[in-house]
């Protein structure tokens, strides 16, 4: 019986490897005798596990910061059985295809690779050619199916003939090998199972992979880009999840869980019929601010027949500027205030992710000699106009205002103050630090329940880091990446004592959610002088490691009174914190939690998204 050996990283993920877990069904759907086992690479000595269990093909899924430990596995792996299969695929592969022209790698999987990675087994089992399996790239056919990127610092990509359709019938997938990773690792006793029930995700927020994954597709006339489960092939798989495992909390993980307007609505509606009666578990979900606000609670109040306990809309940025021209979020402000305000009146806890570190241009200073001013006014003028205007909602251009205000006076100082006036109201900012602040502040005025403040990594493949590498804050070595964005800055833009008030503020901000996002009005109110203190104080101070200690309790009594509320003994309690703080050693620290001390533990920053192969990167 041939094998196939998944190997993963233990990167601090509370996240299930949903990828390693279909891949591993898939491998032994539809008859195929394939045996899978796994391997984690801080805890297993690879060549060693790999020499005892002989497996006929080794299969690595990477992100961008995680990829170099795969890539270095894989080397030892080829060094010392070259006759063993080794096949890449996920984020970084789909995006860095030509990895198989730089390292020993026989496959790279581009894309859904659902078909084409039982192609890939048939073919090796069989002994057969893979050079023509649409989505593989190998060593062979590289040069025929890989072209020159016309855009950004991808490099390559494949050639949109080479990659098959996305998957259109996603209920003819078997349930994901969930034995394979919780019998073998951690995720064990970890309750909050993760599921997703759909792929796919319209928009184009610029540090995430969907944008270009969708371009990937449309130029290949790639089908539709959202995908649904049937709601009772979802709940079929989720009752199965409850017989066999222990599971008290279902984290869904689409981009954007079925809610959009008219498509979704008979599945949602069928979804809170079913969901309760057949599963009955508190979920979470992902969904985005706008559709919360133009569909006026409707599809909050299907969530909660249907038993939502809290759930996750993205601030991302609480600076207009930002948001509009950068990240490219094309919600309004009015759209987050207002949708947090809902789910705060409908008793919905909420969780948001807000980007800090973004290199965002700065104000230019008025005085400034002619080249520099002109130069900063450019800079921001310039990125304003990368936004697709045939999609921006703003009516009014940022050039056009700038315009306006020059051409109304001839007095030179006061053209620059007018100027300066258009710019600011646009959201443009003094400094980098205070667009962080600013988000830090909205995070708190809009009284979110829990939140986390990741700092910005310029992940290849992405708009954001394209942006990042043209405007020069990145060099565009992706390779020196830690495999968590919890950590100090990689860009050069900023000084070193920006990068210490950024990871300051990351952490300051959920602790102020504490008290913002209690339904007690003096913690609400205390919510306001602490913010102040905090962002004005605080932040520049060399206290880091007291501030995670504090930001470590905080976050994590608001996991378990807010977020994901589920039953725990008090010794299943205490294991829970100290798993949690252990592994999220390795994000802030970069390092193994194997080199800790008891005071270690406690130097530590939150959960970040994965991904899913076989399916759109969640990011």
């Amino acid at each position: 019986m041939p094998t196939v050996l998944f190997a993963m990283r233990d990167d601090g993920d509370m996240t299930e490897p949903m990828n390693i877990m279909l891949l591993a069904a898939l491998a032994k759907a539809n008859g195929r005798q394939w045996k899978t086992d796994l391997i984690v690479l801080e805890r297993d000595g690879i060549i060693d596990v790999v020499k005892n269990k002989k497996p006929d093909v080794v299969a690595f899924s990477a992100i961008t910061g995680s990829h170099q430990a795969l890539i270095d596995a894989n080397t030892e792996i080829k060094k010392e059985m070259p006759s063993i299969k080794t096949a890449i695929g996920g984020p970084y592969a789909t995006f860095r295809p030509h990895v198989v022209l730089e390292q020993p790698f026989d496959a790279v999987g581009v894309g859904e690779c659902d078909d084409a990675w039982l192609q890939l087994l048939d073919g090796w089992e069989a002994g057969r050619s893979i050079d023509n399996i649409p989505n593989i790239v190998t060593p062979g056919n590289a040069e025929r199916v890989l072209r020159r990127s016309l855009v950004g610092e991808q490099g390559w990509t494949i050639q949109p003939q080479h990659l098959r359709a996305r998957k259109t019938d996603l209920d003819n997938l078997p349930f994901m090998d969930r034995d394979l990773i919780y019998a073998n690792t951690a995720f064990r006793t970890r309750y909050k199972r993760t599921m997703m029930a759909g792929r796919g995700c319209p928009f184009r927020c610029t540090y995430c992979f969907e944008h270009a994954w969708n371009s990937m597709y449309a130029e290949a006339n790639g089908g539709r880009v959202l995908q649904r489960h049937s709601v009772a092939r979802l709940c079929a798989e989720l009752k199965e999840l409850k017989e066999r495992w222990d599971t008290r909390y279902i984290k869904f993980y689409d981009d954007v869980f079925p809610v959009f307007d008219r498509t979704d609505d008979a599945w949602l509606e069928e979804f809170a019929e079913v969901y309760p009666r057949e599963v009955g578990l508190p979920f979470h979900v992902l969904v985005r601010a706008e559709l919360v606000r133009e569909q006026n609670e409707k599809k909050l109040r299907l969530l909660k027949r249907a038993g939502i306990a809290s759930i996750s809309m993205s601030i991302e940025s609480g600076n207009t500027f930002s948001r509009d021209y950068v990240l490219i979020r094309d919600m309004e402000e009015q759209d987050l205030e207002e949708s947090f305000a809902i789910c705060r009146h409908l008793g919905i806890p909420t969780f948001a992710n807000t980007i800090l570190g973004v290199p965002v241009p700065t104000l230019p200073n008025i005085y400034a000699n002619e080249v520099e001013y002109e130069g900063q006014l450019a800079k921001i003028l310039s990125v304003a106009a990368e936004v697709d205007p045939k999609r921006k909602r703003r009516t009014k251009q940022l050039s056009q205002s700038v315009a306006e205000a020059q051409a109304s006076t001839t007095d030179h100082w006061e053209r620059r103050r007018a100027v300066d006036r258009v710019l600011r109201e646009a959201g443009v900012r003094a400094t980098c630090i205070d667009y962080d602040k600013e988000s830090v502040e909205k995070n708190v005025a809009w009284h979110v329940s829990f939140g986390e403040f990741p700092v910005f990594f310029p992940y290849q493949g992405t708009q954001l880091g394209e942006y990042a590498v043209r405007h020069g804050a990145f060099d565009g070595d992706y390779n020196k990446l830690h495999a968590s964005y919890q950590t100090k800055s990689p860009l050069n833009c900023f000084t070193e004592h920006e990068k210490l008030q950024q990871q300051n503020l990351a952490l300051l901000g959920t602790i102020l959610l504490l008290f913002a996002g209690s339904t007690n009005p003096i913690m609400n109110w205390l919510a306001g002088p602490l913010t102040l203190l905090s962002t004005e104080i605080l932040a520049n101070l060399p206290f880091t490691d007291l501030y995670t200690r504090v930001y470590s309790l905080a976050k994590n009594y608001m996991h378990a009174a807010r977020v994901y509320p589920m039953r725990y003994s008090p010794q299943e309690r205490v294991r829970y914190l100290l798993d949690n703080l252990r592994l999220d050693v390795f994000k802030q620290l970069k390092q193994s939690s194997k080199k800790r001390s008891w005071r270690d533990i406690f130097r530590h920053r939150g959960d970040r998204q994965g991904q899913t192969l076989g399916g759109s990167p969640s990011i």
